[in-house]
């Protein structure tokens, strides 16, 4: 049995994700179908490739849990969504949310801006806005500094090779195969080297990914002890759909609402093993809190800011200047 709701539209409250998105109402048909009509007008000055997604909530903006599957709506709403007035969408809310009933619904339009960058060694990547910032939507996997030198290669040695405290990278177990999915790995000081990143872009630092944690409204820290940090649950925000195989939530509302897209390229200690593929994605700051230490990024399920060996090997995404 379908339960009449009252739908509320959306006080557009987060900031930048929204803001090229406006005049949004929301209403369910009486027609006996109870399918939700959402209008939305959408502005693209600078003619980005777009995304357009849906979000909703039951307890008046509270929290945002309410499943929004993308093939029970039809209209304009998924990728290649040109700007203009009165965009509408079709929601079978009831497919996504059986026997569900309320009125303290409210309803987000989310769109999203990608474009490219092109690397030191011609490589082509996808970037994506999120908020005020430009990220990359993929890992690293340069082979070449700005000056057109060599990102030595490390196959064997790793933290005690001649060429590391100059930075290099290397391949997960040294297969080439998951350098196309994941990228490279790189050590800090691979990482620290500006040449490392294209004219315009950077390896971002602590505070930059600050920003976006905020942006993306990151909890509290559910753990902090010295300076490791773990964000409960946070994780599946930076999250992509492919390539995990545990530690993922896959039902959660939030997973991979950033368009981040993280994929689980695992790491290499210190000590030259490999760890973590499959499972868990971990990148690079620019910023050092200490002599033998650079701030980090990682996730899964959960999401950590930690200070680590130097001499690790992690995944890189950067940011634009």
């Amino acid at each position: 049995m379908k339960f009449l709701i009252t739908v509320g539209t959306l006080l557009l409250t987060i900031g930048p994700l929204f803001a090229q998105v406006s005049n949004v109402r929301v209403q369910q048909r009486t027609d006996g179908s109870l399918m939700v009509d959402i209008c939305y007008d959408f502005i693209n000055p600078n003619g980005y490739d777009t995304e357009i997604a849906v979000m909703a909530s039951n307890d008046n903006g509270v929290t945002w849990e309410l499943a929004c599957s993308s093939s029970n709506q039809t209209g304009d709403v998924g990728e290649d969504i040109s700007a203009g007035t009165d965009k509408h969408i079709v929601w079978d809310f009831y497919a996504d949310n059986p026997n569900t009933s309320g009125s303290q619904f409210k309803v987000r339009v989310l769109y999203y801006f990608y474009d490219t960058m092109t690397g030191n060694d011609g490589t082509v990547y996808k970037t994506v806005k999120i908020g005020n910032q430009w990220w990359m939507a993929e890992n690293l996997r340069e082979t070449k500094y700005r000056d057109g030198s060599e990102i030595v290669l490390a196959t064997h040695d790793w933290m005690y090779n001649e060429d590391a405290a100059r930075g290099i990278r290397c391949i997960y177990n040294n297969n080439e195969s998951n350098a196309a999915t994941y990228g490279y790995l790189y050590n800090w000081y691979a990482a620290a080297q500006s040449g490392i990143a294209p004219e315009g872009w950077h390896v971002p630092t602590d505070e930059e990914w600050n920003v976006l944690e905020a942006y993306l409204e990151i909890g509290a820290p559910d753990t902090q002890v010295g300076d490791y940090s773990g964000y409960n649950g946070q994780g599946a925000k930076f999250t992509s759909a492919e390539y995990w195989d545990r530690k993922l939530d896959n039902n959660s509302p939030y997973f991979n609402i950033s368009r981040f897209s993280a994929v689980p390229g695992g790491m290499r200690w210190d000590t030259g093993e490999f760890n973590g593929i499959d499972y868990d994605a971990n990148f690079w700051t620019a910023t050092s809190p200490s002599r033998d230490r650079a701030w980090c990024r990682s996730a899964a399920t959960s999401y950590y800011h930690n200070a680590v060996s130097k001499y690790q090997g992690f995944s890189i995404r950067l940011v634009k200047d």
